[in-house]
């Protein structure tokens, strides 16, 4: 079991960890503390591919609705991508600095996410009658979260490969 584990950490780069498993634990442990509900089984493999997934789906909200809302709010401004692919081949460091912006990326998600969801709990305590169909809304929405995911990051290996045409 713990060569298992081992195993599964060994082929997760550091990337994955911090920005996909560290933000699925986060928001586990936050959901557990704001709702009384856990997602951990107490089983360590399903707990790190659950939390993991977790991680995925809001690194894409963090991709899809944060990054667009902060850069219509013009709370940052990205660099042109072709300036970006010029500073990567001379700049070591800012692979890491992007990881790193990812992960601030993504946090932001956990945590407008986790106010969503304690707004929403609130509300549904509030209105017992009016109880969202729950069992309908989470799969379409990741089907519509990771459709768009998809789109983006074609459109994004479309453009590495051909920079000159875009």
């Amino acid at each position: 079991m713990d060569n298992l584990i081992e195993s599964l950490f060994d082929k997760i780069s550091a990337y994955n960890i911090f920005n996909y498993l560290l933000p699925g634990v986060v928001f586990a442990a936050a959901f557990r503390d704001i709702s009384r509900h856990t997602f951990f089984s107490g089983n360590v493999i399903v707990d790190v591919v659950v939390t993991y997934f977790m991680g995925m789906v809001l690194s894409r909200v963090g991709s899809l609705v944060i990054e667009p809302l902060f850069k219509w709010m013009r709370i940052v401004k990205y660099a042109k991508y072709e300036d970006y692919l010029s500073a990567e081949k001379k700049d070591s460091k800012l692979n890491p600095l992007l990881q790193e912006n990812n992960t601030y990326r993504t946090l932001t998600a956990v945590f407008l996410v986790l106010l969503l969801m304690k707004i929403g709990i609130s509300f549904q305590q509030s209105h017992p009658g009016l109880r969202l169909h729950f069992d309908w809304v989470w799969p379409i929405a990741l089907f519509v979260l990771f459709a768009l995911s998809y789109r983006k990051q074609t459109a994004y290996i479309r453009k590495r490969a051909n920079p000159a045409k875009e």
